[in-house]
């Protein structure tokens, strides 16, 4: 039979844009600065969500925060364009008062990853990825329609695969999508590094809950 059902998405709460950047340009003081994070996490036993090697600043986030430096300057406003498009998509005015709560980047060499986790009580969470290269592993975001599923007659040997779904990306992607949605990465299958940068964006609203 001829496919005819056709996927509607009337609730996306995950999406994807193209920015082109050099890399290059910002490549030495981020490895500067996770090297810096590798030693303070090594000398004070820091427990981190990236696994086989992988390194993260997010550790100094109070004094290295990688979308201040002017190279990020045009992906900043190409990020807060995407999401003046995003936030009606999920019913939200994208006229509130939003702002970048922290930034931080993350390289997983081969063998490395990045953990199950959230990011509780912030608006969105979006990630670009400096650099991808193939094999190196996509994003992983957990099925939130979990709970609603489980008494559904799923095969169980399937039930990891069903719920775990990849989302695959490349160099030069921006991935936009809520703080309240599990995710974490594959693992770097291929022989380079790979980098990404990510942020939190809180909104006002947002952030008087946590005062």
């Amino acid at each position: 039979m001829d496919k005819v059902i056709e996927n509607l998405n009337l609730f996306p709460f995950i999406h994807r844009a193209r920015y082109e950047m050099d890399f290059s340009s910002v490549k030495e003081v981020i490895d500067s600065a996770l090297q810096e994070c590798r030693i303070g996490v090594k000398e004070n036993n820091i427990a981190i969500l990236e696994s086989g090697g992988g390194m993260s600043t997010a550790p100094l986030s109070a004094e290295f925060l990688p979308h201040l430096l002017p190279e990020f300057d045009g992906l900043n406003n190409f990020l807060q364009q995407a999401i003046d498009q995003v936030l009606p998509m999920w019913g939200i005015n994208p006229n509130q008062m939003k702002y970048i709560d922290r930034s931080w980047c993350n390289v997983h060499p081969p063998g490395g990853s990045t953990l199950e986790h959230r990011h509780n009580g912030i608006l969105v969470a979006a990630v670009y990825y400096l650099q991808k290269p193939k094999e190196s592993g996509n994003l992983l975001v957990r099925n939130p329609m979990e709970m609603y599923k489980c008494n559904d007659p799923i095969d169980i040997e399937e039930w990891d695969s069903y719920i775990w779904q990849s989302v695959e990306v490349k160099t030069g992607d921006l991935l936009i999508f809520p703080g309240w949605l599990l995710h974490k990465t594959e693992v770097n299958k291929s022989k380079e590094d790979r980098y990404v940068i990510s942020w939190n964006i809180r909104s006002e609203r947002c952030n008087a809950l946590f005062r």
